[in-house]
Order: structure tokens, then sequence, then C-alpha cells
């Protein structure tokens, strides 16, 4: 049994000071304890990343030294879940895109290759067409599992919402984000992860017709859909620029906590971004809080990103199922 004493956000709360116990990999207690007890640091849950494209173990090293214990993956490939442990790759089992003439068996080979979710690539409202989207929604729900939906056009997005979508991945940069749109998306709880990060990775190679002007389209995405109460993720879109500019392993997921921040999203907002709001919104229900029961994926800042976001960049310690690793 190991207890660690310290300031605490616990993927929704602050705590001033808590007493965290964990045995046997997992939390057992969380409860306030005198400030005086407690060391230097700040105590949260383990980071994770909303969107990657794993292809390496060496990537995954990466995301461990920058604190991420989990990754919500589209692309890595047949047995690299076991070459990366600790670190948690929850799975798509690959993507739709294009014409998917058989939703539900489309939704059966992702569940074959140990989908966790399902992933979309929604280039344009004819990409896949309306109804094959639904299918796949449709088929999904009926095992169990989430949608993400790729998409970057009002349009996209109207058309993700429409067939019952769980999750969007990206945010519109050419056009404004309508109010109403995004009021309905929080009313229907559909969870968002704007990868700001890529949007400014798009906005500044030219690539798709993008240029530096559009980027700030992105943010007011951000701040319409954070006003009417949608909830946000990070996620960063982590590649290795095959398919899209390159976004690195890591660090670029600081670097969205920032751009959210920069967005209107208060600390404690930013920081369940990373934490709770993904475990809830890809049904993650051991990791994303310390509370009795998760696995004990714990952070250990130097500094106070609770009050400012930007007090984050010294990891001091990191655990991934209560075994702390080495840090650099």
């Amino acid at each position: 049994m190991t207890v660690l004493k310290y300031p605490c956000f616990d993927g929704e709360r602050v705590w001033d000071s808590a007493a965290v116990t964990m045995e046997n990999g997992f939390v057992t207690s969380i409860e306030a304890c005198d400030p005086a007890e407690c060391g230097e640091g700040f105590l949260m849950p383990g980071l994770i990343d909303a969107h990657v494209h794993m292809e390496s173990a060496a990537q995954a090293q990466a995301l461990l030294q920058h604190g991420i214990t989990t990754v919500c993956d589209v692309s890595a490939p047949a047995g690299l879940s076991d070459q990366v442990r600790p670190l948690r790759i929850i799975s798509s089992g690959g993507m739709a895109m294009g014409i998917v003439p058989n939703p539900k068996g489309f939704v059966k080979r992702a569940v074959s290759r140990r989908a966790n979710y399902i992933k979309v690539l929604l280039f344009h409202p004819l990409s896949i067409g309306e109804p094959a989207l639904r299918g796949i929604v449709k088929a999904a729900h009926a095992r169990g599992l989430k949608v993400a939906v790729h998409a970057t056009e009002v349009a996209t997005v109207r058309q993700a919402v429409r067939a019952g979508t769980d999750i969007l991945l990206h945010v519109p940069m050419k056009e404004p984000f309508p109010d109403a749109l995004a009021e309905l998306i929080a009313q229907r709880g559909i969870a968002v992860a704007p990868t700001l990060v890529m949007m400014q990775a798009f906005a500044r190679s030219g690539r798709n017709g993008f240029a530096e002007h559009h980027y700030p389209s992105a943010e007011q995405a951000v701040r319409t859909l954070h006003r009417h109460g949608a909830t946000i993720l990070a996620g960063t879109d982590a590649n290795s620029g095959s398919f899209a500019p390159a976004v690195g392993y890591g660090d670029t997921l600081h670097h969205e906590l920032s751009l959210l921040a920069k967005t209107g999203l208060c600390p404690t907002e930013v920081l369940a971004a990373a934490t709770a709001n993904t475990a809830r919104a890809f049904d993650l229900s051991t990791v994303g809080r310390i509370a009795p029961g998760k696995r004990a994926d714990l952070l250990l800042w130097k500094g106070r990103p609770d009050r400012c976001i930007d007090e984050r960049n010294s990891i001091l310690r990191v655990w991934i199922g209560g075994i702390e690793l080495s840090h650099s």
C-alpha cells in the first residue's frame, strides 16, 4: 500500500490537500489530509490523448515521458498494444472511409480487430453517405461501442450529428461555427476533440487549401461550443506526417492544453479535457479519475496547473497501475 499526499485534481474537483491511497494497481481511497503533511507538487490523473495515430514503440515512449498514460488510437498496427505497455492504447481497429456498402459488416470486422470504438472519416457529406453513416452508428451502438467522426466542415458536422455520432474529431476552419449547431451538440451530449494543434499545423502548411488566416475560426468554434456547454476533449491527431502535417507525440498534448486555455476554458476545464472528459466520452471506466476502484494512473506536476495551465512544464513522477515509471 502506498499513500501519496499532495494538492490534487481528481478529474472533476481540486483538493487543496489530499491523501491518495493505492494498492495492487488501483486507487483505494482519496480523502482530505493536513496540508502540512503534503509534499511539493500537484497530483492528477494520467493524461489521455483523445486522438493519435500510433506506429511505434518510440512514439509510445515519448507519450509516457510527457505524462500521457492512455491514448485513443486510429492506426496502430496489430500487436503494437502489447509491445508498448504500460501505455494503454484504446483502438478503433481502423476507420471507415469512402463507400461502406455493409455498415454492419464493417463494425463486425472492427470488433474482430479488438476495436474499443469506431472511427469514421467524413471528408464531405457524400464521402460515405448519410444512410451508411447511420448504419455504422446503429451497428456500433448495438455492440455498445461509441462512434467518433472526423468532420472538418459545418456540413459534415451536421451530418455526423444527425446520424447520432458520439464524438466529433476536429473543428471547421474555413467557416464560422453556428451557435445553433453548437447548442444541439451540447444538448445531445456529443463530445468534441478540436485538435487545435492539428488545425494550426494545417493552417501553417497550406495543405488542403488552408492558410494561416483560417486558424482563428478553429478557436472561434471551440469558444462557441464551450459557451453552449459542449464537452471538450484534448486530442492532438499526433502522426508521423505520412498523410497530414506531422504532429509530434507527447509534447503536443501539452501545447493543446495551452491552446484550449486561450479559447476561454478555465484551468480545471482544460485538465478535465485531458482526463475525465475523454474517459467518459470513450467509456473508459478505469481511467481519467482519481477515485476508489480506478486504475492508479497518476501524474505529479511541479507547479499548480489548476491555477495557471502553463504551470505544468515539469513532470516530477508518473505512475501507471500503481508502478512508478523512471522519468528523466
